[in-house]
């Protein structure tokens, strides 16, 4: 029953990891030695998951006999049998969507579902997915594999019974090493764990090695870790390599020698500047959903996917070279507004901490009034809670805007941006009336999943776009177009915004930024690692009035990231503040530029790096559209990435101590 239960359960599971090799990969991965070796790892984790289920049916088995039930361990066999193939063919078929979708197999964001818009994730599901023609391809599926154990037990029942009863025993305990050594996946001293999950430098043959249980299991002990961040603020630290934080900072060149002198040198200080003390602007920031460069690269006079924001990407700065610091909204913002590489970490008790290196703590502590408003709930992630910690005096969402404008209008996951850009201008245009100086984060929600019609307004007239520029996409030609009118409906909102500010009374201190909190995702086909850019790539759009530009220089394709977008606010806002300085002021002429995406990849001048731990190397092809192996790696891009390293194991201790002494 086992042997035969193991058998038919595996195949299943490779089958859905050559799919998804097939679909994401190319057919050069068929003569790479690392795509085999993939293959095998996997199957080595197949065989741990049913390792361990039925190691559990052996228990359950155990318990019968000594019940006295005996009689039912055939028919109880066949319903956990089913159920076993049912939720673990399952879990594959979703990981391999999942995949599609956030180009990884399960990680934390998965537990979102629980505390985001659940309705609306469960609508985009089913928006997405043929959600009814995935479960009877499963329940199918399920059904032929009973049939095929069956079969195989009945076979197994033609076994001459004087040899069934002689191997019977011996069987017996190969069966029990068997599986024992299969739970454990490995004969080493250590047991078969997601450290084995790197099997290449390639990382869609990483991602092929977790199946579905093996994958969600992962994210949840990551998940778990990073919500119980734990006693012992140094674990980034020596995960990175680095025994202390004085041992990081001298590989920043910092001269320190206490962890209270390293603390002191994370944050940095504006140049003292006397025109800010006397005219202090106003500062406003919009971290638009879904914003991401590829699709905004097709701009064209026949192509228009960004509306009334086309022009002000000529008439102000425009940096095409940016990475996201995450690929997901929640964790982009908090890695923007409190700095932080742990994430989710306002959603357990660590969101009741105020961080000293939040990004409003500036603002605040140089008198401004501090709004961030959000177009969609503000119960979503504990937003409003949460954040109201963050040195924020109002946290304003849909229903504020709501009681402004009872016309507004509504998508799946918030109001339209129009509304949300209307009630950001009112604010900020009441607020200057009032004498107050004003720091603003906006957080858009419009270019948002499910792409249906109600994601636009009734009344919002698109303006052309050519589907020919768009023959690369994953999704049908209809959902496709509606996703890209929502996202040059969601840019034109923000142009128009813009707009307004610039035709103000108060336009000539006002400084404005935006930027996509991660890419337009499950939207492109794509390919790893040449693609790899464009999973991190998003715009930074730039005004910054000509009474503030100070010593500086502008290169649209000078490399940065979120970490860089308000150390450059700072800059050219406040005098003589204090900061946390994890980024650079992009308009610096000094720095060459360097984007950390999603805290793995490193893009520098000198080439691209695949993790900060033993890193692939890539370099630009010419045409700078796509990214090539790279066998010798320059000594520039190496130390970048010793840097990096030293910055994110500091900026991860950083959290962690204030999270942790915070707590006590």
């Amino acid at each position: 029953m086992v042997l035969a239960g193991l058998l038919v359960g595996l195949i299943p599971l490779s089958l859905v990891r050559l799919w998804t090799a097939a679909l994401h990969g190319s057919t050069a991965l068929l003569g790479e030695a690392d795509f085999w070796q993939a293959l095998l790892m996997g199957f080595r984790f197949d065989l741990k998951i049913w390792a361990v289920v039925w190691i559990l049916f052996c228990l359950l088995a155990l318990v019968l006999n000594l019940a006295g039930k005996r009689s039912w361990l055939a028919s109880v066999g066949r319903i956990y049998f089913g159920f076993g193939l049912a939720v673990i063919n399952l879990l594959a078929v979703c990981n391999h969507f999942y995949y599609g979708y956030y180009r990884s197999p399960f990680n934390p964001i998965v537990f979102g579902l629980l505390e985001d818009d659940t309705w609306v994730v469960l609508k985009t599901i089913w928006q997405d997915y043929s959600v009814i023609r995935i479960l009877l391809g499963v329940s199918v599926l399920v059904f032929v594999q009973l049939k095929l154990w069956k079969k195989i037990l009945v076979w197994a029942e033609k076994v001459p019974h004087p040899v069934r009863r002689r191997v019977r025993w011996p069987a017996c305990a190969g069966l029990i090493v068997l599986l024992a050594l299969s739970a454990r996946g490995s004969l080493a001293s250590q047991p078969l764990n997601p450290e084995s999950f790197a099997v290449s430098s390639n990382r869609l043959l990483c991602d092929l090695v977790p199946n579905g249980p093996i994958a969600l299991h992962a994210a949840w002990v990551e998940r778990q870790e990073q919500i119980d961040i734990g006693p012992d603020v140094t674990a980034g630290l020596q995960g990175l390599g680095f025994a202390s934080p004085v041992a990081a900072a001298q590989v920043l060149g910092w001269n320190v020698h206490t962890d209270d002198e390293v603390m002191a040198a994370m944050f940095r200080k504006t140049a003292q500047n006397d025109y800010l003390l006397q005219h202090p602007p106003h500062v406003v920031m919009s971290l638009m959903e879904s914003w991401g460069m590829q699709a905004i690269s097709r701009q064209a006079a026949d192509n228009d996917v960004l509306g009334r924001m086309a022009k002000h990407t000529g008439e102000d700065y425009w940096f095409t070279h940016f990475a996201s610091g995450r690929r997901g909204t929640h964790p982009s913002l908090e890695n923007l507004l409190i700095n932080t590489p742990l994430t989710p970490l306002t959603q357990g008790s660590f969101g009741s901490v105020s961080y000293a290196s939040s990004a409003a703590k500036p603002y605040k502590d140089a008198g401004y009034r501090t709004i961030l408003v959000f177009g969609g709930s503000g119960g979503w992630r504990r937003l409003q809670s949460a954040f109201s910690k963050q040195y924020f005096d109002d946290v304003l969402d849909m229903n504020n805007i709501k009681a402004a404008y009872p016309e507004a209008s509504v998508a799946d996951a918030g109001l339209h941006d129009e509304y949300l850009f209307r009630f950001a201008f009112d604010t900020l245009q009441k607020a200057d009336a009032k004498g107050q100086k004003v720091m603003m984060f906006i957080l858009s929600t419009t270019n948002h999943p499910p792409f249906v019609p109600s994601i636009l307004p009734k009344h919002y007239v698109v303006k052309p776009i050519n589907m020919a520029k768009f023959n690369d996409v994953t999704l049908p030609p209809a959902e496709a177009k509606l996703a890209l009118q929502a996202f040059q409906y969601s840019s034109d909102a923000l142009g128009g915004f813009i707009d307004q500010i610039k035709a103000s009374g108060f336009a000539d201190k006002t400084l404005l930024a935006a930027s996509g909190d991660h890419h337009l995702r499950s939207f492109f086909k794509l390919k790893m690692n040449e693609d790899l850019h464009w999973l991190d790539r998003v715009p930074l759009y730039l005004r910054i009035p000509p009474a503030y530009r100070f010593k500086g220089k502008y290169m649209a394709d000078k490399e940065g990231g979120h970490r860089d977008i308000f150390p450059t606010l700072y800059a050219h806002s406040l005098s003589g503040a204090s900061y946390p300085g994890f980024g650079e002021d992009m308009l610096s002429s000094t720095w060459q530029g360097a984007g950390l995406g999603d805290f793995n990849d490193l893009y520098t001048p000198e080439g691209v790096a695949v993790g900060l731990e033993h890193s692939t190397w890539l370099h630009w092809n010419t045409a700078k559209d796509k990214l090539l192996p790279l066998e010798n790696p320059p000594a520039a891009l190496q130390k970048a990435v010793q840097t990096e390293r030293a910055r994110l194991g500091l900026q991860d201790w950083m959290i962690r101590v204030q999270a942790v002494k915070k707590q006590l």
